[in-house]
């Protein structure tokens, strides 16, 4: 989903990308919240700002039900 129009004000990316843990406004917290969860799960997000529009770009990689099964299996096999 793109939004037009000039985008997040450049204090709240840097509040949300690059301030560490100084979470200036409600926004950037739950910007910054949301990155380290991505983070958590192996993925990442970037803002995009192009002309005439915006976006964050979330990278993330999803394991399908038979993926999870098969990692389940093994770590039960090594266990025993």
């Amino acid at each position: 989903m793109t939004h037009p129009g000039q985008g997040l004000p450049s204090a709240l990316i840097q509040d949300t990308f690059e301030g560490g843990n100084q979470w200036t406004t409600q926004e950037g917290f739950g910007l910054s919240l949301s990155r380290k969860l991505l983070n958590r799960m192996n993925g990442q997000v970037r803002y995009v700002r192009e002309h005439n529009k915006c976006y964050f770009l979330i990278d993330i990689e999803l394991k399908t039900k038979k993926e999870r099964e098969k990692t389940s299996q093994a770590d039960k096999t090594r266990m025993t």
